[in-house]
């Protein structure tokens, strides 16, 4: 089925998928549900619930939901900059000069 999530305001359209592990519906121990609201455009998880039996009468049920994704923010200048550790000092490249 579809859902429309509201993200920032805005209609989102997802893919509800909804995945069973073991005995869900007779509330075995440890079984769980797992359901996914998946945008249709861009496959981004907006939104997941997850349920699981502890007993008979008692579950654990937790979600999680996305407000916002960034997607291809360029990197600090310094995130690939290389420090040696203390006491250690870097080689000088070798040249690649052909005389």
């Amino acid at each position: 089925k579809t859902e429309t999530l509201l993200v920032q305001g805005k209609p989102v359209p997802c893919y509800v998928i909804q995945i069973d592990r073991g005995a869900f519906e007779e509330k075995r121990l440890m079984s769980s549900r797992q359901t996914l609201w998946v945008d249709t455009k861009r496959s981004v998880v907006w939104r997941e619930d997850n349920v699981q039996w502890l007993s008979k009468q008692q579950q654990e049920h937790s979600r999680t939901d996305l407000s916002a994704i960034l997607l291809n923010e360029p990197l600090p200048a310094g995130v690939f900059v290389f420090k040696p550790p203390v006491g250690f000092e870097l080689a000088p490249l070798p040249s690649n000069n052909k005389k």
